[in-house]
């Protein structure tokens, strides 16, 4: 694209009908004129080659503080993460989502209305910076808005967990809180047409299970997993099972 946009740039300007403005000297024309004429002569690799990790280099940094600048209310939100004592005898419906889950699920809503308007029919320069930042914008037909959310949710997921894993000790009131909020990102993620992690999934499973059940009924989860959270639950295993 890039190649076709300088050919047609330097037809228009030997034909008179673009105004030489950017072309402020006469080495600036005979450089343009000379790496055109390399360019007709299909020498695209010797003309770009020396472009090219400057402009990947850029386009990466550029995505990843994209990535970054969006994420940051998320992280500060997750700060506010709370470990309760909550009754576990109580049903669950009595539990409900704590409010930093409640922030991080309403920003995320947001998110769409906010990122469509720039990313639904990007601009063909943007679209190719993106695709050399994140080859997942190269996926066709799927729009770079849709990739971006999916990037973050993926964030969204991968820091929950860090900060679960995190937690030295919970009862099993506050375990039941912990995975209805788990599951209250879960169903924010599936009304954005996406999925929490799999591995986060598998958390919430595993903070659920009573006690006394939990070595029979994790059977299936990641054994890492499983570890960690019986650790942090402090369960206690027989050792004749």
């Amino acid at each position: 694209e890039i190649r076709a946009a300088m050919l047609a740039k330097s037809k228009s300007i030997k034909a008179g009908e673009e105004f030489r403005y950017k072309l402020v000297g006469q080495r600036d024309i005979s450089d343009f004129e000379r790496i055109t004429a390399r360019i007709a002569a299909n020498e695209n690799l010797v003309v770009f080659e020396s472009l090219k990790t400057p402009i990947e280099a850029l386009s990466k940094d550029a995505h990843q503080t994209i990535l970054h600048l969006i994420f940051a209310p998320i992280e500060n939100f997750f700060k506010r993460l709370e470990i309760g004592d909550t009754n576990p005898d109580l049903p669950d419906y009595s539990f409900t989502p704590l409010e930093y889950i409640t922030e991080i699920g309403q920003f995320l809503l947001t998110l769409p209305q906010n990122l469509e308007p720039l990313l639904l029919n990007p601009a063909k320069p943007l679209k190719l910076a993106l695709e050399i930042g994140e080859q997942s914008y190269k996926d066709v037909g799927v729009a770079s808005a849709d990739v971006l959310l999916s990037l973050i949710a993926d964030e969204t997921c991968a820091l929950y967990q860090e900060k679960v894993l995190q937690i030295i000790e919970i009862g099993d009131g506050g375990a039941k809180q912990l995975a209805t909020d788990i599951e209250y990102l879960a169903s924010v993620l599936e009304e954005l047409g996406l999925t929490i992690s799999s591995q986060l999934k598998q958390i919430a499973q595993l903070l659920k299970i009573k006690g006394e059940n939990y070595m029979t009924a994790s059977g299936g989860v990641d054994a890492r997993l499983v570890a960690a959270i019986r650790q942090i639950r402090k369960i206690q295993i027989n050792d004749s099972l």
